[in-house]
């Protein structure tokens, strides 16, 4: 899905990144666990993995359904984090 390597080094040199996605699937939380760990273990903060997992996860949730709840998805305009 995302390439988790280019993402990890935008972040940890400061640049801007964007990850588009239209339906939060296990495929999808698979790759989020998959760069939380990566840029947790960066930073030498794999002690705080769960947690920040899981509210990334949450709100990531919490948004789908809030657009859900809007009506329409417009394609132009994806889940964007």
């Amino acid at each position: 899905m995302f390439n988790i390597e280019d993402i990890h080094s935008k972040l940890v040199s400061g640049e801007e990144f964007s990850i588009e996605f239209s339906f939060i699937g296990e495929e999808i939380n698979q790759e989020i666990y998959a760069l939380t760990q990566k840029i947790m273990s960066s930073f030498d903060t794999l002690f705080l993995m769960e947690v920040v997992y899981s509210v990334l996860k949450e709100v990531l949730i919490n948004a789908g359904k809030a657009i859900a709840k809007r009506g329409s998805i417009p394609l132009e305009a994806p889940a964007i984090i």
